[in-house]
């Protein structure tokens, strides 16, 4: 069974936070419950401006946990996107023209290296990897 884990991306305040719980509501959705938000350091931090990213259960070729939003790089298939979709983990694979391909994480995680992630680096989908 795979380790289930989340990190958060703060938007207003530009960093991660270390998720200590989370925080449900009731809702009259088919689960029950929908996040209310989350506590950082034991404080209560809410749900708004905040950005969950799950852990995938994979690494790649290095040992690194790869999560929702991570960038990975490979030598023959360039930089590519971790997204989550449709119940599973997909790799976006970018191609010139503007073009993008779906493919399942499971099948490249081992020959791709993490290499930064769209909140931190978002530079590098645009190419520029000394920025």
């Amino acid at each position: 069974m795979r380790e289930i884990k989340f990190r958060a991306w703060d938007t207003v305040g530009n960093q991660w936070l270390w998720i200590t719980g989370f925080e449900t509501a009731e809702t009259s959705k088919s689960d029950g419950y929908t996040l209310d938000g989350i506590f950082h350091n034991g404080d209560y931090v809410g749900k708004e401006g905040i950005v969950l990213m799950q852990y995938t259960g994979l690494k790649d070729r290095h040992g690194q946990e790869i999560y929702e939003g991570d960038i990975l790089r490979d030598d023959e298939m360039g930089l590519n996107v971790v997204r989550w979709e449709d119940g599973s983990f997909w790799l976006e694979m970018f191609y010139e023209g503007g073009q993008s391909l779906m493919e399942h994480l499971s099948d490249y995680n081992e020959v791709c290296e993490v290499i930064g992630n769209i909140y931190e680096h978002p530079h590098l989908l645009k190419g520029d990897e000394n920025e």
